[in-house]
C-alpha cells in the first residue's frame, strides 16, 4: 500500500465516524478496577510474558476494557513538564512489555460489544462491532479474600482455555478484565488452567480518577469496517514507515501534544522485552 493510499483510506475514516458504530454508550463511569495482566506469548520464552497494567472503568449497565499504560505516560509527561526545574529534556520511563491494543465494550442488557482495536499504539485506534459472546459460568462455594474483598470460585470455558475466577458481590458489578463477565459481582482476579494468560488485582477506586468519563471509546478512536480495521494492520505489519508517515499526515501521530521544538524525549525501557513472535494466542479457538 502507498502511502498515498494510507492517506486516502485514514481520510476515508475521519469521514465515515459516527456513521457505522450503531452502538453509542454514553454512560457514566461510576468506578474503576485496575489488574496486572500477563500473557505467555510465545511458549519458547515463558520467562518474558507480554505483561501491562490494564483497567476496566464501571458503569451500572456496560464497561470500558482497555489499557492504563498511555494514562500513566500522560501522567509522567505532565508531572515532569510542570515541574519547576524542567529544562526541556524529558526521560519517559516506560516498560518494555508493549501495551495491550485491544479494549472492549461490553453490554449485556442490549447484548453488544464494541471492540477497540490499536494499529500501531492504543492511541492510533478504531472500533467495530463485535459478536457478544457471554460465558456460562460454574459458581463453586471455594472462598478466598483478595484486596480486602471476599471472594467466591467460578470457572468457564472460553475460547479454548479453562478460566478461574474469582469475584466479590461486596462490589455488585457484573463485569471484570477483558470480555469475561455476567457473574453476580465484579470479578477481581482470573487465569487460565495453564497460567498463560492472568489478570490479578491491583486495585479498585469507587470514584474514578476521572471524573467526567463515559463507557464509550475516546475521541480519538475512529469507528470502521472490520475489514479495513484488518488492512491497516496488515499495512502495518509490511510497512511500518510508511504507516507512520501516514499517521502523521492524519494528525494522530502526536497524541499528547507536545511540542518537539521545545521538549527533547528520551525513554527509560523498564524490565524485560517479550518475544515478538506469538505462538500461543489469548483465543486458542474463534
Amino acid at each position: 500500500m502507498t502511502i498515498m493510499t494510507m492517506k486516502k483510506t485514514f481520510f476515508t475514516f475521519i469521514l465515515l465516524a459516527g456513521s457505522i458504530l450503531t452502538l453509542k454508550a454514553q454512560e457514566k463511569v461510576i468506578a474503576e478496577i485496575h489488574y496486572q495482566f500477563k500473557h505467555s506469548n510465545d511458549t519458547s520464552k515463558t520467562a518474558t510474558p507480554i505483561t501491562d497494567e490494564t483497567v476496566t472503568y464501571l458503569g451500572k449497565e456496560s464497561s470500558l476494557y482497555r489499557t492504563y499504560g498511555d494514562i500513566l505516560t500522560k501522567q509522567q509527561i505532565d508531572a515532569k513538564t510542570a515541574a519547576q526545574d524542567f529544562d526541556g529534556n524529558l526521560t519517559l520511563k516506560m516498560p518494555a512489555s508493549p501495551p495491550v491494543l485491544d479494549g472492549y465494550i461490553i453490554n449485556p442488557s442490549l447484548k453488544k460489544t464494541i471492540h477497540i482495536e490499536g494499529i500501531s499504539s492504543p492511541t492510533d485506534a478504531y472500533s467495530s462491532e463485535a459478536p457478544y459472546e457471554p460465558q456460562n459460568w460454574e459458581v463453586t462455594d471455594e472462598t478466598k479474600t483478595i484486596g480486602g474483598y471476599l471472594c467466591q470460585k467460578a470457572t468457564c470455558q472460553f475460547k479454548g482455555r479453562e478460566y478461574t475466577a474469582w469475584f466479590t458481590t461486596e462490589l455488585p458489578f457484573t463485569f471484570g478484565p477483558w470480555k469475561l463477565h455476567g457473574l453476580p459481582g465484579l470479578i477481581l482476579s482470573v487465569h487460565d488452567a495453564k497460567n498463560e494468560v492472568s489478570w490479578e488485582y491491583a486495585g479498585f477506586q469507587q470514584q474514578p480518577s476521572d471524573q467526567a468519563l463515559k463507557i464509550e471509546p475516546a475521541k480519538s478512536v475512529i469507528p470502521a469496517k472490520k475489514e479495513e480495521i484488518q488492512k491497516l494492520k496488515k499495512a502495518f505489519k509490511d510497512n511500518p514507515n510508511a504507516y507512520y508517515q501516514s499517521l502523521a499526515a492524519s494528525g494522530r501521530e502526536n497524541p499528547f501534544q507536545i511540542d518537539y521544538s521545545k521538549v527533547n524525549i528520551s525513554f527509560d525501557f523498564q524490565g524485560a522485552e517479550p518475544s515478538k513472535q506469538t505462538n500461543n494466542p489469548i483465543e486458542l479457538t474463534p
